[in-house]
This record gives structure tokens, sequence and C-alpha cells, in this order.
């Protein structure tokens, strides 16, 4: 059974990796293609330049306690000397090694030195199975192994926590893997939220990320057409009732059932 529910589950997810196949996305800029640049997004020291380096664009570290510049997600966590910062492909060589003919994709590692946090708050249904899929490799700049955490949740109630890892991404072919795990939630909100765990500024990269309603639909209203057996039982209880009807009527007033034979003429 658990073969045949992972069969079931690989298709739905190249569904969801199809263009113009599959159910409503709930994630907003799932690419991180949408965003925009404000003064909050200078990376911090002297390790990069502010704006776009080598196809990768900082965003952080936050302002305050987030940072949305990311269309649809909030960069999370620390400010200050060692921040928590993402990037975002904008420009080839690494545009060119997005998910699915894309060109944009995160690293959830900015600047360095710290690890980002981001995340994104949508409206789900209680008791409903909802399908997270995603795209994931690795920063090819580096021979480590980044990892991150990969969490569901709505207040203290976490309906998917997960770790994911990835190696061997080159500059000529990033080795995407696809991601695809369900949940159920009790909530009417319910929160994404990845986080990478190695500091080591380069991290686990992301794309074509998704959340779906895979509920099953309701059974459909009893039918209104009585069934054939429904009607042979109606027709059995009409008969009888009427071969009872005629076996008094003979008892008690022959005459009368006669008249309602045909039999016989009323005077």
């Amino acid at each position: 059974m658990k073969n045949v529910n992972d069969l079931c589950l690989g298709f739905a997810a190249l569904a969801l990796f199809t263009p113009g196949v599959g159910w409503a996305n709930l994630v907003v800029n799932g690419n991180f293609a949408d965003y925009t640049i404000t003064t909050a997004d200078r990376p911090i020291g002297n390790i990069h330049h502010p704006g776009t380096i080598a196809g990768y664009q900082f965003f952080g570290p936050p302002s305050i306690a987030s940072n949305t510049d990311i269309f649809g997600w909030t960069i999370s966590g620390q400010n200050g000397i060692r921040p928590n910062s993402v990037a975002v492909t904008d420009a080839p060589p690494y545009s060119d090694l997005a998910f699915g003919g894309a060109t944009t994709f995160l690293d959830l590692e900015g600047s360095g030195g710290k690890s980002g946090v981001i995340g994104q708050t949508f409206y789900t249904e209680r008791n409903h199975t909802y399908a997270l899929s995603f795209a994931y490799a690795n920063n090819p700049d580096s021979n480590n192994t980044p990892g991150a955490l990969v969490r569901i949740f709505a207040g203290t109630s976490d309906y998917l926590t997960d770790s994911i890892t990835h190696s061997g991404s080159t500059l000529s072919d990033l080795n995407w893997v696809l991601y695809s795990k369900e949940f159920t939630t009790d909530s009417v909100v319910t929160s994404l939220l990845f986080e990478a765990t190695t500091n080591s500024g380069y991290s686990i990269l992301l794309d074509a990320v998704s959340v779906v309603d895979i509920t099953p639909p309701p059974p459909p209203p009893p039918s209104l057409t009585p069934e054939p057996s429904t009607i042979l039982l109606v027709s059995s209880v009409v008969s009888a009732a009427t071969a009872g009807w005629r076996r008094r009527l003979a008892l008690l007033h022959p005459d009368r059932l006669a008249l309602a034979q045909g039999r016989r003429k009323e005077p």
C-alpha cells in the first residue's frame, strides 16, 4: 500500500510541476521572480557590493524584524553584523540553471555567515489535506553538503517538519531534486517556513514552491430516481394490498366486488 501511495503522490507532484496541469497554488511567487530592491537589501561589510553580484541579488538583513521585498515572502531573523539574508538569481550564469526553464531561484544563505529564514502564510481549511512541493539543489560554488529545515505549522501546531540536504550541483547542471509531501491542517491560516541550517554562505537552492489542496471532493448527494429494486418492492406492496382489499370486499360485500370488477351494473 505504501508503494501505491508513493506512486500516487509522485504523479501528483509531476502534475504540479507540469505547466497547465494541477490545482490552484496557495503559495504566492513560488519561483521568487517578483521582488523590489530597497536599502534593506544591501549586503553587510565588504564581502559583496550592493546590488547584483554574479547573477545574485541579495535580500536582507531584515529591517528590524522582517523583510518583505520578495513579494509574498517574509525574510525573518537577526539584523546586525551577521544578519539573516537570502539571495535570488536574476542574471546569467546562475539564472540559466533555474528549474523548469524559469530564470530565478532562491539561495537560502545570502551574504554568508548566517543562515537565511524565509516563509509565507496562506489560508487553508480545517481537516483538508495538502501537498507541499518544490525543487531544491545546492549552491555549486562550494563542495559542502548544505541543509535546510522545512516546516508547515499554525501557532504551536506543526503539520509537517522535515530536513533536506543536497550535494552534487555544478555550474552546468544543478541536479534539481523534486520534493513532495502531504500534510493535513486544523486551522484556517497556515505558515510555510524554510531555514538554512549550515551557516556557510553556500546553501540550499529553492524553486517552484507550491502548496495545493488535494482533498477528495465530497460524494454526490443521493439520487432522487428510485432504484429498480425499490420500484419492485413498492409494486409488490401495492399488489398485496389490492389483493387483500378484494378478498375483504368479497366476504363483506360481494355485490360491490362484482360491480368493481365490471360483472354487474348498478340498477
